[in-house]
């Protein structure tokens, strides 16, 4: 199922999502001293994405099983 997050594409590109979306999160950590607060914006951040995702590819067969079958870290 997960094939294509092993292309030659994907792979090269990840540590620059990462390091983008560890600095997204790191700005919501300087907001706010909240534990609470801090994993709601989390989540905000997180919904945000997959409603821009959706709007740019409405109906993206990666995303869905990216959100049907998600990574356990």
């Amino acid at each position: 199922m997960h094939n294509w997050m092993e292309s030659p594409t994907i792979t090269s590109i990840r540590p620059k999502l990462v390091q983008e979306l560890s600095a997204g999160f790191g700005e919501l950590d300087c907001q706010t001293a909240s534990v609470e607060t801090r994993r709601q914006l989390y989540a905000a951040l997180v919904q945000e994405a997959i409603l821009i995702a959706r709007t740019r590819f409405p109906e993206n067969e990666y995303l869905d099983q990216v959100l049907m079958h998600p990574v356990n870290a």
